[in-house]
């Protein structure tokens, strides 16, 4: 087997300020001592010295077949080392042709006896994957793919022991493929990382927050293509109401699933999070965003027909890009706060500034400008409003962006289990 290029991305939210045991891929032409022997690819706690060329190792994959990329392993701990109770492994990886959604890539991170005896910590797998083509055999081109995983629970490395990473890929491609992995360099880092409660748990907030105003946003889309179905006299104006019809009952019954099945899928949530049942707060937070997109309905699609003209096309227009705009505002002004609690979690703002009333200057600025475009935007749709509209654009973010900004108390909640105390 030749060197090939691979890296696996580490969690998102890593930051220096929250502590964590790290080991970095390495490559030595001289093997080097690991528990139980030695190896030349190994793991230890410096990370790659600045100006060092990548390594790239090329291994070819059958059709059909699966391979394992060379195991590395770390160096004898210095010391009795607890682990946090999450890991995640990075590498970075590449083919010589592209490898369309047809990779099976599994991680196992193994704690090893001084020596030896491997006993997994932890193992995950993904099907489905895409490796993009690099143009000069792993240099360029490689993708990050990283798996978080819990390990077993109470783990201590003793003096003398050690951990191993090991990678396997299966080629679903339907014709042979040369992949690359690419490491040992500060322009292609790999390591293995034990992950703190207190990140996982923060990386399921911000999903759950991206979730929410997604899920406002795209539902607001939903009533909107149903409302002009009505208009076009395509659909019922009963589809476009709770419980909802025909498409439209489709579009929010997709959203709904893939939005719970989402958050459920966090691998640990903060205990003000339902207890931390991350399925059961998935559920009840769907159906909280829920009553507030459905309460705003009745003034979004409101009654024209007593009108002098009734409900004209322009006029409808007006309010089905009003929804959708509104829809906008909740998505844009949670990513503002969001972004806001993922700089307080790095320690580069103090904490408490992004929590309402907001006093972070960036975030203030971020929220003036998101509020200002849907204003724009409304108003410019609404040259013809509806008689039974009493709001601008204006009026319309002040009535919306103060219930949106409400959310994120609950998004962004204090964990009693003092998870985010490390």
């Amino acid at each position: 087997m030749t060197r090939f290029a691979l890296s696996l991305l580490l969690l998102a939210v890593a930051a220096p300020t929250h502590a964590s045991t790290i080991r970095w891929l390495h490559h030595s032409a001289s093997p080097v001592t690991v528990p139980g022997g030695t190896s030349s690819f190994f793991l230890d706690d410096q990370p790659p010295p600045d100006l060092q060329p990548i390594v790239v190792e090329t291994v070819t994959i059958n059709d059909g077949t699966t391979v394992s990329l060379p195991t590395f392993t770390s160096v004898p701990f210095a010391s009795d080392t607890p682990l946090e109770p999450f890991v995640s492994a990075s590498v970075n990886l590449s083919a010589d042709q592209e490898m369309t959604a047809c990779v099976t890539f599994s991680q196992t991170v193994a704690q090893l006896s001084t020596s030896g005896v491997a006993t997994t910590l932890g193992a995950r797998m993904v099907s489905g994957l895409t490796l993009p083509m690099s143009p000069d055999v792993g240099l360029t081109g490689f993708t990050s793919i990283g798996l978080l995983g819990a390990i077993t629970s109470g783990s201590t490395v003793h003096t003398g022991e050690g951990v191993a990473l090991t990678v396997t890929l299966t080629n679903n491609c339907g014709a042979d493929r040369t992949v690359y992995l690419s490491y040992d360099s500060p322009d292609a880092n790999a390591y293995v990382r034990f992950v703190p409660t207190s990140e996982v748990e923060f990386k399921c907030q911000t999903t759950t927050s991206g979730l929410a105003g997604g899920f406002v946003y795209k539902k607001e889309k939903c009533l909107a293509s149903c409302w002009g179905g009505v208009g076009k006299g395509i659909q019922p104006a009963s589809d476009c109401v709770p419980p909802f019809g025909g498409k439209t009952a489709l579009c929010i019954s997709s959203l709904e699933t893939k939005t719970i099945a989402k958050e459920s899928a966090c691998l640990d949530c903060p205990e003000c999070y339902s207890g931390g049942d991350c399925a059961a707060d998935a559920t009840a937070r769907v159906a909280g965003l829920e009553s507030i997109v459905d309460g705003l309905s009745p003034a979004l699609f409101c009654d024209d027909s007593g009108s002098g003209d009734g409900l004209s096309a322009l006029e409808a227009k007006c309010q089905q890009r009003t929804a959708t705009y509104l829809g906008k505002l909740a998505n844009d002004v949670l990513k503002c706060l969001m972004n806001c609690h993922k700089r307080e979690f790095k320690g580069r703002v103090p904490a408490g500034v992004c929590s309402s009333p907001v006093s972070d200057a960036k975030t203030v600025t971020c929220l003036t400008k998101v509020n200002a475009k849907v204003i724009v935007g409304i108003d410019r749709s609404c040259t013809d409003a509806p008689e039974c509209y009493a709001l601008d654009g204006a009026g319309w973010t002040a009535a919306v962006s103060p219930t949106v900004e409400g959310l994120d108390g609950g998004l962004f909640c204090g964990s009693p289990s003092g998870a985010f105390v490390d």
